[in-house]
């Protein structure tokens, strides 16, 4: 009786886990083969199941346009420098939240989680004031990679922060009798040891830069433009012509770039992720 119990828990479990992969994956996949269909196929069609014939016409024209080459080589500029400069600035951040533990730290930390706390979209027009009138940064790469640095560097912070706590001090310490000054303990002996928690955090960082998409559509023009107000744009074509297949080929080719640097860190993501849980 009890195995029959067990048997059953376990179809269900397996049977939610199918749905919740159907639900999540399920308008990708089928994005990904309304690319494929010529533009008069699928309007007559009126969906997938009638199609007879597949084309990748919709990527050549897509990935041929200056334009959207241009938005995807921006927006990666931005996702790389944004990961790397605010890892640099939050691990050094986080290194001395958790163990310099400077006169009002504490609240330090607070007031950055209360930062993470304030939604993006009531900052964007001071943040388009100030980057526009005081700094003269607006449209420009290194105007969007300050921004999303500064937006992102709290919740970063707060994740590095619980990853270099978990390297054990006496590891530090033995280091620091070795004749390593604070510093070198940080860049020969916690980095290293903090490696998987640096690997997740750039996950993070990289993706939500990569998917912002009301940062750069208030901040950047013609200049700048990343590939997701380049994707929106190209969605709402004059006179409300939908064109299915480019739009489902372009938004595959702004999801892939995310997926992949995904699938390639993977592993240590979800270790560092879990790096922090009780073990017994």
């Amino acid at each position: 009786m009890t195995g029959r119990r067990s048997w059953r828990r376990l179809l269900v479990l397996y049977l939610a886990g199918a749905l919740m992969v159907v639900w999540s994956i399920g308008p990708t996949l089928w994005m990904a083969l309304a690319s494929v269909v010529p533009q008069g196929d699928f309007t007559r069609a009126r969906g997938l199941a009638r199609v007879d014939r597949w084309s990748l016409d919709a990527y050549r024209d897509v990935l041929g346009e200056s334009g959207f080459r241009d938005a995807i080589r921006t927006s990666a500029v931005v996702a790389l420098s944004t990961t790397v400069l605010c890892l640099v600035v939050c691990a050094l951040a986080g290194y001395a939240l958790a163990r310099l533990r400077p006169h009002g730290g504490r609240s330090l930390g607070l007031v950055l989680l209360a930062a993470r706390a304030v939604p993006a979209l009531v900052l964007l027009i001071p943040l388009y004031l100030f980057m526009s009138r005081i700094l003269n940064l607006a449209d420009t790469i290194v105007g969007l990679v300050l921004v999303q640095t500064a937006l992102l560097s709290p919740f970063a912070v707060w994740m590095l922060r619980t990853f270099f706590a978990e390297v054990p001090r006496s590891v530090e310490l033995a280091a620091r009798i070795d004749g390593c000054n604070r510093l070198q303990v940080f860049r020969h002996v916690t980095l290293p040891l903090s490696l998987q928690g640096l690997v997740a955090t750039a996950v993070f960082l990289f993706i939500n830069t990569w998917n912002e998409f009301m940062i750069p559509l208030i901040l950047s023009g013609s200049k700048a433009k990343t590939v997701t107000v380049e994707l929106a744009q190209l969605s709402s074509a004059p006179g409300g012509f939908f064109q299915f297949g480019p739009v489902m080929a372009a938004g595959i080719a702004t999801v892939l770039p995310s997926v992949v640097f995904f699938l390639f860190t993977q592993r240590a993501l979800v270790r560092g992720v879990t790096a922090g849980g009780v073990k017994a």
